[in-house]
């Protein structure tokens, strides 16, 4: 029988780089839970903060300029470095960003933290 008519087998991935896909994939839910939950807690900053409806609207997109911003320098940054570490250091960057957000009791705070450390 030739080696032609042999059913390929699916690759086997290790463990590890299983638990890594888990890891990832919860890091990202979490990450669209996050961006959901600003839109509904609009009203309420808006109010706990004293925004006017042109500041909600910059605050509000503040957090899609840095990633826009931050897709480029990643993009940059992975061509470039181990990406083991760089995704080490995002990660730890993003929870520290989310971290200070409560934190925050402005809109220069909020803007600050956004902008800077997101």
């Amino acid at each position: 029988m030739s080696s032609l008519a042999q059913p390929l087998e699916p690759p086997r991935f290790p463990p590890a780089l299983k638990r890594v896909a888990v890891l990832l994939g919860l890091s990202i839910f979490i990450n669209y839970v996050d961006r959901g939950s600003l839109s509904i807690a609009a009203p309420l900053l808006k109010d706990d903060l004293h925004l006017s409806a042109s500041q909600l609207g910059v605050l509000l997109s503040s957090f899609f300029w840095t990633y826009a911003f931050c897709q480029i320098l990643s993009g940059w940054a992975v061509d470039r470095f181990n990406v083991n570490w760089l995704l080490a250091l995002g990660v730890s960057l993003w929870s520290a960003a989310t971290l200070s957000t409560g934190l925050v009791r402005n809109l220069s705070k909020s803007l600050s933290v956004h902008l800077f450390l997101s």
